[in-house]
């Protein structure tokens, strides 16, 4: 296991979002890292699709925490952890990890605090939330961990056809409008190019977690560095590249068949035959905090970017709020046209 205590007084060093360095918390040095920006991908058709995590897959691990010599206990799907003796957050040497090693990583820019701060600046906004909990918001706990994910670049030539529904209207000479609907067959070509599709290689969080706090900024992408994770827990992979390249294909599918819609007034049919090529990805490590509290007897969790502090989750609903928005969509939907009908 890595040691990192400070050299100067034995202290942990941990990363610090706010200062891009390492930074001892005892004393408070500073440990410049020697790193460099890397964002590049491998070719799809070249990876090793190795399946060295289902060695981690169902059991715990023990290593010797090289401090104070006490067992270390890692969880499945864990590469750091703290051991419960003397604290010291300690890695898994990278010649022990099975399977994949990390590409990139994306640090935090974020401290804890800023994001304690940040999260309630941004749920004290949302409509929804009860009164009584934004004057009074829940202490809560915060738990920073990088998530493996596999991220994916490729171009997408795609050729469709279908039926588009479209409206007319006209007007009669005593000035009533006459709508009418028809049907025409369509046809085109359509193509783009996607870069960083980030598809979740996590058990501690799944793909719709992940999409409500995109996007993770990949120009911000260091090489592969033990420094940026010292102090955080870090989850591995736990799914094979090409399990998580369908799923990228999936959400490119999705998104070209959107850009067709979004060409016509509406489709009752739509067929889209894809043609994928120049595929590459890479490994790395994500910031996310994981943000738990309790209301009224209740857990909510919540996930944050570690970047812009996007945040994604279930937080509580003031029932009175939601009739009054159902009470005002009802007068909208059913008032409005009574009126023009006794009016008229």
């Amino acid at each position: 296991m890595e040691i990192n205590n400070c050299p100067s007084c034995g202290g942990k060093i941990e990363f610090s979002p706010d200062d891009k360095a390492l930074k001892c918390i005892k004393c408070e040095k500073i440990y410049a890292i020697t790193c460099e920006k890397f964002d590049e991908k491998k070719p799809l058709n070249e990876v090793d699709d190795q399946e060295g995590f289902k060695e981690w897959e169902n059991s715990s691990r023990n290593f010797q925490c090289t401090n104070c010599g006490a067992q270390v206990v890692l969880d499945k799907f864990e590469m750091s952890s703290k051991c419960q003796y003397c604290q010291t957050s300690s890695l898994v040497p990278m010649t022990d990890l099975p399977g994949l090693k990390p590409d990139v990583v994306l640090p935090f820019r974020l401290s804890k605090e800023r994001a304690r701060v940040e999260f309630k600046r941004r749920i004290k906004k949302k409509f929804f939330l009860p009164n009584a909990f934004k004057k009074q918001m829940p202490v809560a706990e915060i738990g920073a961990t990088y998530i493996s994910s596999f991220n994916f670049d490729c171009y997408d030539y795609a050729t469709y056809h279908g039926i588009e529904s479209y409206t007319t209207t006209h007007f009669d000479k005593e000035g009533h409008a006459h709508t009418k609907t028809h049907h025409r067959p369509i046809s085109g070509k359509i193509s783009h190019q996607f870069n960083n599709i980030v598809v979740e290689a996590s058990d501690k969080i799944v793909q719709s977690d992940i999409e409500k706090i995109l996007p993770f900024t990949f120009n911000e992408a260091y090489k592969f560095n033990t420094d940026f994770i010292k102090g955080y827990s870090v989850g591995y992979y736990n799914q094979t590249v090409s399990e998580a390249y369908q799923k990228a294909q999936s959400i490119a599918e999705s998104q070209i068949e959107g850009m067709i819609k979004g060409r016509y007034e509406s489709l009752i049919r739509l067929s889209v035959k894809h043609h994928f090529s120049d595929q590459k990805y890479n490994y790395a490590l994500l910031p996310v905090y994981f943000i738990n509290f309790k209301y009224k007897e209740k857990e909510y969790l919540n996930l944050m970017n570690g970047q812009n502090g996007n945040v994604g989750g279930k937080l509580p609903r003031s029932p009175i709020k939601i009739s009054i928005l159902v009470f005002f969509i009802l007068l909208v939907v059913i008032g409005i046209p009574m009126l023009i009908y006794f009016l008229g």
